[in-house]
Order: structure tokens, then sequence, then C-alpha cells
């Protein structure tokens, strides 16, 4: 079974519940109680076990990553990326053999950034995510996932 989204309103006392593949259902309760689960309609594109892709050009890819956040004296890293970008906005560093500059790549937990950026240790099935402060990326630490990645066209 997929995993519930709840959305909670405080001012409203209501709870809307999301489900895959259904429409939210908002149910009024007291004390703040978990609704009822809605009932689940089934999804015919999962229903024959093949993996739904977002886009033809789109892989899944196993990857170990870590953090890095620009312009950190300590990590050497300037304000800038491999293809000119300004590293203030959301991105990924990889190794450019594997995943080619200017892929979107969608993080879990993330979501989708831009490959702009290389790495001097960024060899392989490796990606470095640009954080915006150390204590972030130290916090992240080192993480085996798997990534989207969708070739640019």
């Amino acid at each position: 079974m997929k995993p519930l989204l709840f959305s909670v309103c405080l001012l409203l006392n209501a709870v809307t519940v999301w489900t895959p593949g259904c429409r939210p259902v908002i149910q009024r309760c007291n004390r703040l109680q978990v609704p009822a689960v809605a009932q689940q309609t089934p999804n015919p594109s999962t229903e024959t076990g093949e993996p739904v892709r977002a886009h033809k050009n789109t892989r899944q890819l196993h990857v170990t990553a870590t953090a890095y956040s620009p312009g950190c004296p300590i990590q050497g890293t300037g304000w800038r990326t491999a293809t000119g970008r300004n590293a203030r906005l959301p991105g990924v560093a990889v190794d450019p053999k594997v995943i080619p500059l200017g892929s979107r790549v969608h993080v879990p937990g993330y979501g989708w950034r831009l490959a702009d950026d290389t790495g001097g240790a960024i060899r392989g099935r490796r990606i470095d995510i640009r954080l915006m402060s150390r204590g972030d990326c130290l916090r992240f630490g080192r993480r085996k996932m798997t990534v989207r990645v969708e070739a640019r066209r």
C-alpha cells in the first residue's frame, strides 16, 4: 500500500487526506484525530508491475550522494558552477560521463535539480548535492540512494 499524505489545517479544524490516484478527502474532526483512510482507486499504469516513467528519456541510477555548499572557503568552492550558472540556485555536481551536464536529476527529498557542476572527487556514480549551508551539508552526510535522471533534449 502506498503511503498517505496528510495536511492539517488548525484554523478550520479539518484534516485533508491525499492518496495516490484519488481526490483529496476533507473531513472535519474534533481534537484533530486522524480520519478514516480514503478509498484508494487502483492506478492502471502500476497494476502491470512495469515502472512508470515521467519521460521517455528518464532512467533510474543508484548513486552515492554527498553535499556541498557554494562559496565555502573550507571546501574550496566558488559562486559559479562548471556551466557558468550561479551557484546560489539549486543544482547537483555530477560526472559528465555518467550524467550529462544540463540533465535534470530528481533527488529524493530534495526534488528536481539541474546537473550543472562537476567536482574533483565526483567520479562515476557519485553526485554532490548543492545545499546553502555547511551545517545542512554535514547533516546530509553520505547516502546511497536511487535518483531519476532526465537527459536533456
